[in-house]
């Protein structure tokens, strides 16, 4: 900053960005997610997703309703039974 002999401010700068689009982007963005969120729960047929380490990832309502296991229980069951096999494959090393 800029200062006088006698150690006064005596100019400022400042910086300022407009952020207009990218805030709108972001909302436009989550908006669509949730969309395609509600889309995917509210399907009139089973969708489950499996990640490439054999966890079931996505469980909409009507997987839950034919299997009747909902889907937090489903994803407590998930991490458990995550959790065993990190632990089997810790036992090994």
């Amino acid at each position: 900053m800029p200062i006088d002999a006698e150690y006064n401010i005596v100019a400022v700068v400042g910086v300022a960005q407009d952020v207009t689009k990218a805030a709108k982007h972001d909302r436009a963005v989550a908006s669509m997610a949730r969309e395609l969120r509600e889309l995917v729960d509210t399907a009139n047929a089973p969708i489950f997703g499996i990640d490439i380490h054999g966890n079931v990832n996505e469980w909409n309502d009507k997987t839950a309703w034919i299997t009747g296991i909902s889907k937090e229980e489903q994803r407590l069951s998930s991490n458990r039974n995550a959790r065993k096999r990190l632990d089997v494959v810790s036992h090994h090393k």
